[in-house]
């Protein structure tokens, strides 16, 4: 986070940290280098392209000299420490207020995560893991400056998981598990009002979509994962032939009816109604 001119980093990710920009410095200083080994050849080129202006670009052109001092690349890692304690005191307030500020840009990354992968949508790629895992790295390397934002690395975490079991789409309940946890982290009260323990973030994604009459939809799965491709299970517990392109099918269909012909993607008031009406040991639907 900016800080005093600076980055403020935790004192735990400095080894990584200096790994990753003396990186950058080789990395640098090879670019700086073949750039100024080819100068006075692109200036030539440049001179050559443009006769009209060859003599404004000889004159106006730095010397090579000049333009390798001009570009550089450095770092320093200090550690704060006031001199007294009136200074301490202005460290600290200083220090909470990236605490304010951190909270902003997890709002500020949730609606856009919102808008740009879950908003009029049932499903998303599972490439968006990768911004979830970024924000969830930066809250828990500052996760002491509140307590609340473990309960964010905990609720990203656990959203992270849902990303395990796919490999291109998240869909059905897992898409409506993120759409909640999203949402939750799109407000600075109902982030505080889960870190109180006042949501849940199951019982909300439950409430995004109705099943149809004796389906569950946080458990319509199918078992694809027989011993026999061949073979089902039966009611009586008999085991039948079946076909395996009749099985594809009724995966397929199953899969399908776990969201009805008739859902809506809930806007702002449904949502402010559901969270008015939260309650972690029950489950309702809201908008439906």
């Amino acid at each position: 986070m900016p800080f005093l001119n600076g980055f403020a980093v935790p004192t735990d990710k400095v080894d990584e940290l200096i790994s990753q920009l003396d990186k950058i410095a080789v990395q640098m200083e090879t670019e700086k280098r073949d750039f100024i080994n080819g100068y006075d050849v692109s200036v030539t080129e440049w001179v050559d392209k443009n006769p009209d202006y060859a003599q404004t670009i000889r004159d106006n052109s730095l010397p090579k000299v000049v333009v390798e001092q001009r570009i550089d690349f450095d770092y320093q890692i200090f550690k704060i420490n006031p001199v007294n304690d009136e200074q301490a005191q202005k460290l600290s307030t200083m220090a909470s207020g990236l605490g304010n500020e951190l909270l902003e840009e997890i709002v500020s990354e949730a609606n856009e995560f919102f808008h740009k992968n879950i908003n009029a949508r049932t499903s998303c790629q599972a490439s968006t893991k990768k911004t979830l895992l970024r924000l969830r790295n930066k809250v828990d390397g500052l996760s002491f400056l509140d307590s609340k934002f473990l309960s964010v690395v905990l609720l990203l975490d656990d959203t992270l998981k849902g990303y395990d079991a796919v490999t291109k789409k998240l869909e059905g309940g897992l898409f409506y598990q993120l759409m909640a946890a999203i949402l939750v982290l799109s407000s600075k009260n109902k982030i505080q009002e889960y870190a109180e323990g006042s949501i849940d973030v199951s019982a909300m994604a439950n409430s995004f979509f109705q099943s149809k009459p004796g389906v569950n939809a946080s458990s319509a799965s199918v078992n694809t994962e027989t011993e026999d491709p061949e073979t089902t299970q039966v009611e009586d517990g008999s085991v039948a032939e079946v076909e395996p392109q009749v099985v594809a099918q009724q995966e397929i269909k199953e899969t399908v009816d776990v969201i009805p012909s008739d859902f809506e993607i809930p806007d702002d008031d449904d949502l402010d109604s559901y969270f008015k009406g939260c309650d972690k040991t029950e489950s309702k639907p809201v908008f439906f």
